[in-house]
């Protein structure tokens, strides 16, 4: 019922009910008011039942929709508008909740009919087919895509509902391909109408997975129509398909190349299979390359696809195929492979040549086999070898080759038909030779028809000569070893008649040149003379030793001699009769004068007189033992021919029996034997004479003093070793030069050689540069310059101190004119300090000289005005000079060193007066004493336990109280006196405090009523260690007075600054040169330790944990370290002399000998090894070194002027 008929009966039926109630109502009621009320009655009713009827219109509509579809065979059939007819038929809209829930169901149904289900795959139109049917009941995507998640659910539900493995697995793959169809229906929309994540707890690569797996089964189910034939339509669908499907242009490509693969490898197992039948015939053969060629088409044919204009349109993974990652992708199917290719080479080689297209064939199937390069050549050149072989012998059975005006070019030829390497063809032409030579020497010796075979072989083959030789020495060389040793195994007594033909008939019959038959023989009696060699060396006495050298000469005399004229063909009579006279012709030419003048050289000199028979010299062990080996056993021999054959017997006694010169014919003999030229044993025998002559030279030479007398003595002995008087000469020069050089290094190293006595050295014809080793040069122009700055003239001569004193010295310019600025740098400062601290002593000639070293060091480095804590007593140097009556230049030139003013010098040139003598309060310098130093040794045997070890507490004092103590004006420093209970509580890395505490508080103690002590602490101990080094022996150094004690004293201070003896070379070199210390500084201050002692608990740790320590010094060390005791127990620094101040300790730490860890660190390897080497062998250079790096201490940081206080009592402040 159409809309307009259901509103026209609505209204009929309303009227009617409407009039009819009236008419009941005015009858029954009699009146109008009960007819009126009939008809609201009855008009109600008829409203309700027109409203039942247009109510039950959607559900009728949504079941006739319901009917209509379900009449259809195929519901795509569905169209559009058929759903709409049904929709206006009822009047219903489409949007109707009854009506569209129809909708929704039969979309649900239909998709739920299309997707296969469980394990069945895709068709791959099963989107396309929804979206048609989606269009055609209109529904919106919001709906569908509902439908799609209710199928889902249901899926899940029934995935939760299967109990067994199979079950799950097919839901699973069937909810898989609802994602994908479902993200293929919706498109881009699907991110948000479809929240499979967020409704089933799915992660994003779960939903990956199942658009990706299903993509890939449509895709590969598509590649199955592809076959060997693909053509480029057939690749354009597959781009279009991959496109569809939404599958990744790498997975694509992947699936395609497998794909590609299989339809190989369908081609090869077909190969295989045929190659590897056991009745396979000719033909059967053919079927294997034509799989292969099938292979190489359908690879020529992907690559050309590959390389087209449109490529692409084309599906992705065209190109070269490959069997990576396939079935004959492996280890065990490569041999397979290897068959397939070397078929395939046999193939293109069956017409005994190689086209240019095979090779192209091969190289691409060497390709998608994976074979490697050499892989593949090794087989092509084993194909190829059997090929030319079988070729080569057709050639010359043939005469083809014999015929041919070049055989070079018809072998050429040959090569190039096959493609074949020519050097391997040569190799090829050797081994059919050798082949062929092993066939003919079969018998033991080569006829005149074998030779002439061999010969037309090695012509027709083009042999090379060196070739032909090589072989003959390997084949026929073998036979002819075989024979050589029979012979010398047969020994002395076994070498007669019958070995002798054996050996010629074998050099002959095996047509061997004489150089290799020598060659052959050598190497076998090498051997033997290396034996006896061996025993000889093995022997326990010279006498032993030169009886076997005397059983090798006889050996070489009866059988080797023998071998090597029988060799030759020659009788032994006359063998090496030529070779003699040439070297004696050689010996009279060069060494004529040796030979005559050594008298076992005379004696062992060849001559045909003495020497009778002569000995073989072809074969010796020149090239077998190194030449000083040779020399060696030479000298063994000549010493028993000197000496004589000692027997010793009972009771300790021995005869010597001496030889006769016979022995001197068999030193000969050993020479040649040995390989010794003439001059290699001339030298053996001047070298005994030399020594000879050097041993009583040296004594009778022992002062280095030569005189006529001695000089006769030498001669005489000259005389009775036989020596050359050119190389007694030298012998007497080199002891005599030895004796000066070491004499002179001692008094350079001592200080007591100056420039003008080098100078007349140098005059006299001495060679200081060979005499005095550059170290020590350099050392005493360090000298040399240092006094000059410290000479108190004032004066610097640039020429004498740049040029001519580096010429005498033979010392670098530059690197001397280094040294003077160094120098002059660091004593500019320590003048003027000097200058001071005499000036408060009232020395006034001391300031003057020292002002005018001031100035000579500013003549070698101009300085700039220097500056003064106290203005007042610079004015007072400026005033003590000028009353010195300088010259003009030097007072002008000190007014600006001293930054003085014009009106200031003015006045200072106008005042009268005396001079000044400075301040009363400053009277401290100088150590007044009622009595001299003489007797200190007596008071400190009171207070240590010798005396030696107050000079060595004093010295150490110095160097960590006074130098490093003052790198830091709070640390430790000046104040060590300060408080022994303070004292005590510092740490053990410096408890050495203590000692000193106690060294200088019982001197002060003992010499209270006896000693004025005004002046300061530090400049006593100054003092002190000063003398007391004196008496330790050392170098020596002007020390400077003037400085102050300290107020105050830190705890913290001194463990940051001072130096442990725990540290490594990179931390104490960090701490020295954070003061200003060079490295080369550090490592002479250390030298201090060669006086001294240690605590045990300072190098506990280094005896029994470090390995860079010798083991014997470590043991000696223990018993007074234990492991776990004995803290305070002493050990000496240096143990070799521990009261004396030299250069030992350095001579310990070569020796790994250093006690602390931060000594032997100074010669671990690192940049301080060749100081510490220098210092272990120039006690000079270090007590240089060391002096220099004392007074650059003195000045760091000084307490000078208002700073600081002069204590009264060293103990405490005032």
């Amino acid at each position: 019922m159409s809309p307009p008929v259901r509103l026209a009966s609505s209204v009929i039926v309303f009227a009617g009910a409407v009039a009819a109630g009236y008419g009941l109502g005015l009858r029954f009621g009699g009146s109008r008011s009960a007819g009126l009320g009939g008809a609201v009655a009855l008009g109600a009713a008829g409203a309700g039942a027109a409203y039942a009827l247009n109510s039950s219109v959607p559900e009728v509509a949504a079941v006739s929709l319901h009917n209509y579809v379900a009449g259809f065979d195929d519901p795509a059939a569905l169209k559009k508008e058929d759903i709409e007819s049904i929709a206006n038929k009822y009047g219903v809209s489409k949007q109707n909740e009854a009506f569209n829930a129809e909708l929704c169901d039969i979309y649900c149904r239909y998709i739920s009919a299309v997707i296969p289900p469980g394990n069945e795959d895709l068709k791959g139109d099963e989107a396309q087919t929804i979206i048609k049917f989606k269009s055609a009941l209109g529904i919106d995507d919001p709906d569908a895509a509902a439908m799609h998640m209710e199928l889902g659910r249901r899926i899940f539900r029934q995935r939760l509902e299967t109990g067994d493995r199979d079950g799950d697995i097919e839901q699973r793959r069937a909810f898989q391909k609802l994602i994908y169809v479902s993200t293929l229906v919706f498109g881009e929309a699907s991110t948000f109408l479809l929240p499979w994540k967020r409704v089933f707890t799915f992660t994003e690569s779960q939903v990956e997975v199942a658009i990706r797996d299903n993509a890939q089964r449509l895709y590969a189910s598509k590649l199955k129509s592809v076959g060997r034939d693909v053509d480029e339509q057939q690749i354009v669908s597959l781009r279009d398909s991959q496109l569809r499907f939404r599958l990744s242009d790498e997975l694509a490509g992947d699936i395609f190349r497998e794909h590609t693969r299989k339809l190989v490898e369908e081609n090869i197992s077909a190969a295989l299979n045929t190659l590897k039948s056991r009745t396979r015939a000719a033909r059967e053969a053919r079927r294997v390359v034509e799989e292969l060629d099938k292979v190489l088409a359908f690879n020529n044919l992907l690559i050309s696809l590959r390389n087209h204009a449109d490529a692409s349109r084309f599906a992705c993974g065209l190109g070269p195929v490959s069997l990576l990652g396939g079935d004959y992708d492996g280890d065990r199917k490569i041999d397979d492979l290897k068959l397939l290719y070397r078929a395939y080479v046999t193939d293109a080689l069956s017409n005994g040549r190689m086209e240019e297209d095979k090779l192209a064939a091969l190289s691409q199937l060497r390709n998608i086999f994976g074979l490697g390069k050499r892989e593949a050549e090794t087989i092509t050149l084993d194909v190829t070898s059997k090929v030319y072989r079988k070729r080569l012998a057709q050639s010359v059975s043939s005469g083809n080759l014999e015929a041919a005006d070049s055989k070079a070019a018809f072998l050429q030829n040959l090569c190039e038909e096959l493609r074949f390497d020519t050097q391997k063809a040569i190799e090829i032409h050797e081994d059919i030779y050798r082949q062929k030579l092993q066939q003919a020497v079969s018998n033991g010796e080569l006829s005149e028809e074998d030779v002439k075979a061999l010969e037309r072989l090695q012509i027709m083959l083009c042999i090379p000569k060196q070739t032909v030789e090589a072989a003959h020495a390997d084949i026929c060389g073998s036979l002819f070893e075989k024979v050589v040793k029979e012979a010398i195994a047969a020994g002395v007594d076994g070498y007669d008649a019958e070995v002798k033909q054996s050996v010629r008939k074998a050099a002959y019959g095996l047509r061997l040149t004489r150089e290799v038959a020598i060659s052959i023989a050598s190497k076998a009696v090498r051997k033997i003379f290396i034996s006896y060699i061996q025993r000889s060396r093995a022997a326990g006495s010279r006498t032993e030793s030169a009886r076997e050298l005397k059983k090798m000469i006889a050996f070489n005399n009866l059988v080797v001699t023998e071998l090597v004229a029988d060799i030759k063909g020659e009788s032994s009579d006359t063998t090496s009769e030529e070779p003699v006279k040439e070297k004696e012709i050689e010996v009279e030419v060069e060494e004529d004068d040796e030979w005559e003048s050594l008298q076992s050289l005379r004696k062992a000199r060849p001559s045909t007189a003495k020497s009778g028979k002569p000995s073989q010299t072809e074969i010796t062990l020149k090239d077998d033992l190194p030449e000083r080996d040779r020399t060696d056993l030479y000298k063994t021999y000549l010493l028993y021919c000197l000496t004589g054959e000692v027997t010793r017997i009972p009771f300790g006694a021995q005869i010597t029996t001496k030889k006769d010169d016979s022995e001197y014919v068999l030193l000969n003999q050993l020479g040649g034997i040995l390989g010794l030229t003439d001059k290699e044993i001339v030298e053996v025998h001047r070298s005994l004479a030399e020594q000879a002559f050097r041993q009583q030279a040296e004594v009778i030479l022992a002062d280095g003093q030569l005189t006529k007398t001695r000089i006769e003595q030498l001669n005489e002995v000259q005389k009775q070793v036989g020596l050359p008087s050119q190389y007694a000469q030298k012998i007497i020069k080199s002891i005599t030069t030895t004796k000066m050089s070491a004499a002179l290094e001692t008094a350079v190293g001592r200080g007591r050689l100056s420039i003008k006595e080098i100078r007349e050295l140098k005059e006299a014809g001495v060679e200081l540069d060979v005499m005095i080793s550059v170290s020590l040069r350099e050392s005493l122009f360090k000298k040399t310059v240092d006094d000059i700055f410290s000479s108190g003239t004032g004066e610097f001569d640039e020429d004498e101190v740049y040029q001519k004193i580096p010429q005498d010295l033979n010392i670098s310019t530059e690197k001397a004119r280094g040294v003077v600025h160094e120098l002059a740098r660091s004593r500019l400062s320590n003048s003027l300090i000097q200058a001071v601290s005499l000036l408060r002593q009232r020395n006034n000639s001391g300031v003057v000289s020292s002002l005018n070293d001031l100035l000579a060091c500013d003549k070698a480095v101009p300085s700039t005005a220097l500056s003064w804590e106290v203005p007042e007593e610079l004015a007072d140097l400026f005033l003590i000079y000028l009353k010195s009556d300088p010259a003009p230049e030097k007072l002008a030139r000190l007014q600006y060193l001293l930054d003085i003013s014009e009106s200031t010098a003015e006045a200072l040139r106008t005042r009268d007066g005396p001079l000044p003598n400075g301040a009363e309060e400053e009277e401290f310098f100088a150590l007044k004493l009622e009595r001299s130093w003489l007797p200190i040794p007596t008071i400190v045997v009171t207070v240590s336990a010798a005396v030696s070890l107050f000079f060595s507490f004093c010295l150490e004092y110095h160097l960590h109280n006074y130098p490093q103590l003052t790198m830091h004006r709070r640390a430790l420093k000046r104040s060590i006196l300060l408080k022994l209970q303070y004292l005590m509580q510092l740490p053990r890395s410096i408890a050495w405090a203590r000692h000193y505490f106690v060294c200088i508080s019982t001197i002060a103690s003992l010499t209270s009523t006896k000693r004025t002590m005004k002046g300061n602490n530090n400049k006593e101990l100054l003092n002190l260690q000063r003398k007391n080094r004196t008496r330790l022996g050392g170098p020596t150094w002007t020390v400077q007075l003037g400085r102050r004690d300290s107020t105050t004293a830190s705890l913290s201070a001194a463990n940051s600054d001072l130096p442990s003896f725990a540290q490594d070379l990179p931390d104490l070199t960090s701490v020295f040169t954070s003061k200003g210390f060079t490295v080369e500084e550090m490592v002479a201050l250390s030298g201090a330790h060669t006086i001294g002692q240690a605590r045990c608990i300072t190098f506990r740790d280094r005896i029994y944990n470090e390995t860079s320590i010798s083991s014997t010094f470590a043991t000696s060390l223990k018993s007074n370290c234990p492991s776990s005791d004995g803290d305070d127990n002493l050990s000496p620094l240096d143990a070799s002399t521990p009261v004396v101040f030299d250069n030992a300790y350095y001579k310990n730490l070569l020796n790994s000998k250093g006690l602390l860890h931060s000594d032997q660190q100074l010669f671990s390897g690192g940049s301080t090894n060749s100081q510490v080497t220098t210092y272990s062998t120039s006690a000079a250079a270090f007590y240089t070194d060391f002096a220099s790096a004392m007074v650059k201490m003195g000045n760091l940081s000084p307490l000078t002027g208002t700073s600081g206080q002069i204590r009264t009592n060293c103990r405490n402040i005032n």
